[in-house]
């Protein structure tokens, strides 16, 4: 998981608890969702001073808490901390491929990139961007 991924699923829990204004709570009392707000606003803190397993440990102990509170189940936990989907080998090509013959026929004839050819060339190029 890396930092944007982390950001990403922090901006999550931290949408979610809104209405909890980010208090840190005592050491002795359970954390409460004001508690854990204020945890998940030093996160970025903490990835900004490279401390990424001190990160990974609130991040871990602020699942467990949203589990534990019934926000979440462990399924949706597991969601938002799963990477993008990854393009297989062959349609990764089929994509390459289009590029290709978009490019081939932009060397005889500007028109492509009109109408349907220009949106289907860049829902393409967009395919391709989600996963690299």
């Amino acid at each position: 998981m890396n930092n944007k991924k982390i950001i990403k699923v922090i901006s999550i829990y931290d949408k979610k608890l809104e209405a909890y204004p980010p208090v840190q709570s005592e050491i002795e009392i359970l954390p409460t969702f004001n508690h854990i707000r204020w945890m998940i606003k030093q996160i970025p803190q903490m990835l900004k001073d490279n401390r990424k397993e001190k990160a990974f440990r609130w991040l871990g102990f602020i699942q467990g808490v949203l589990c534990s509170e019934g926000i979440y189940t462990i399924n949706d936990l597991k969601n938002h901390n799963k990477p993008k989907k990854v393009m297989n080998k062959d349609k990764m090509i089929e994509h390459l491929m289009d590029l290709h013959a978009f490019n081939k026929l932009d060397d005889k004839n500007t028109s492509i990139f009109k109408g349907k050819n220009r949106n289907r060339y860049f829902q393409t190029m967009s395919r391709i961007r989600n996963y690299l």
